[in-house]
């Protein structure tokens, strides 16, 4: 982008509380959950097809974020998905099992995650390269691991591979992106998903498993 570029950006509320309150601003250490960007996800692929914009819609998007509050047992004065992380001053060892995940950081030449909950893969996140991912590592280890499984079983690598040949291979939307390169989003019965290339290059794609 040329220097001094005025572009907006459009973006969901994960504070349905916020407004009114005096509690300052502040950055989350996780990402926001699976089941909340699924329903972000979803809901601007649906506004591409339909309008060709990407606003997502709030209501789906406030409600996933009471859902996962609901789920964790955590209370919000202003229903913000940031505490969220109070779940893990109850939950130790889980807790634990994030710092330390976090501190040992992604393997040499990492550049994605798979999800899976027993058998069951539940999501997917790629990256153009190692060094993208790593100043996300943390986010994503701390919002992954604070879901409870919702299925028992071993993961398998071979279904890992098939869920991202079948994100791969999905119908998909395809916008110019916000600032550069462009927008891919997929929204079908068994896969919601967003992807961002540039120049026919991968710069962060996730993909999240319904069902």
């Amino acid at each position: 982008m040329a220097p001094s570029t005025h572009l907006d950006i459009p973006v969901s509320c994960l504070e349905q509380g916020r407004w009114g309150d005096l509690r300052d601003f502040g950055r989350g250490r996780a990402f926001a959950p699976r089941r909340t960007r699924r329903a972000k996800n979803a809901s601007v692929a649906d506004s591409v097809r339909r309008e060709g914009s990407r606003h997502s819609d709030q209501a789906a998007v406030w409600n996933a974020v009471d859902e996962e509050l609901a789920h964790l047992g955590v209370h919000s004065g202003t229903r913000a998905v940031r505490d969220a992380e109070q779940f893990l001053r109850r939950d130790r060892q889980r807790a634990h099992a994030i710092r330390s995940l976090a501190r040992r950081g992604p393997l040499p030449g990492q550049c994605g995650v798979a999800v899976a909950h027993g058998r069951r893969v539940v999501a997917v996140e790629v990256f153009g390269n190692h060094d993208l991912l790593l100043p996300h590592w943390e986010g994503l280890v701390r919002s992954h691991l604070m879901e409870r499984p919702t299925a028992n079983g071993r993961p398998s690598a071979s279904l890992v591979l098939h869920r991202i040949r079948r994100f791969a291979g999905a119908a998909k939307l395809v916008n110019r992106g916000v600032g550069l390169g462009t927008e891919v989003h997929v929204n079908d019965r068994r896969t919601v998903g967003q992807a961002l290339t540039h120049r026919g290059a991968i710069v962060h794609a996730s993909a999240f498993m319904i069902g």
